[in-house]
């Protein structure tokens, strides 16, 4: 299926003279982006997610746009790239939480999660599992997935002389950034109504994976 867009639209013109957009480093700091804007600015800056790590930097003026931006040397380690709203295409990207059923319990370490994990993108946060876990029959990895499709497939496993096969299936719900929750003045925080969905389409495969050895 295909639709054409007129050329002529258009989204968020209206942002143009205040607005900046960019991707941060990683996703710490995308999980804590709105604390830290308060330490490195003195205006108040309103966060919109785009996607992956990339977000939209609303300010009250074209001035406190234009003076956050010339600190460069405090927004560096921030951001890996910052530049003026002009409705850029920004690269189409999820951030998603796998979970992953079926490997057994003698291979069961965060480097052969985070390898599964990886075949669907870049891993950002490496499977929570310890042996102080009560259920050691799942994990959870935090992927960077350039795919809009909603994930649920069947990796094959292979061990010695043996193969096991893992499912694989992104959590359903949309995850909502940090970034996009609001702090008071006492820096705490409270949830806002402002969130974009950043949850994919449904899809559903169920290709096995033949993965190298780990």
């Amino acid at each position: 299926m295909e639709i054409v867009v007129d050329p002529g639209v258009q989204a968020f013109s209206e942002w143009y003279d205040y607005a900046l957009v960019g991707c941060v480093i990683d996703f710490s700091a995308l999980t804590k982006l709105r604390r830290i804007l308060k330490l490195i600015s003195p205006y108040k800056i309103d966060v919109k997610y785009v996607g992956g790590f990339h977000v939209i930097l609303l300010f009250g003026n074209n001035f406190e746009k234009q003076r956050f931006f010339e600190s460069k040397k405090e927004w560096a380690e921030v951001f890996c790239q910052l530049q003026d709203w002009k409705g850029q295409d920004c690269q189409v990207e999820r951030i998603i939480w796998l979970k992953l059923h079926g490997v057994p319990v003698m291979l069961s370490n965060v480097q052969v999660f985070d390898a599964i994990a990886g075949r669907f993108g870049d891993v950002i946060q490496s499977a929570q599992f310890t042996e102080n876990n009560t259920d050691l029959s799942f994990a959870v990895c935090g992927v960077l997935c350039k795919s809009v499709e909603r994930i649920q497939q069947t990796v094959a496993l292979r061990w010695k002389d043996k193969v096991f096969h893992v499912r694989v299936e992104e959590e359903a719900g949309d995850w909502i950034p940090d970034c996009l929750v609001e702090l008071d003045e006492g820096g705490d925080e409270m949830v806002t109504n402002n969130v974009m969905d950043i949850g994919g389409s449904e899809g559903n495969t169920s290709d096995v994976i033949r993965d190298e050895q780990i």
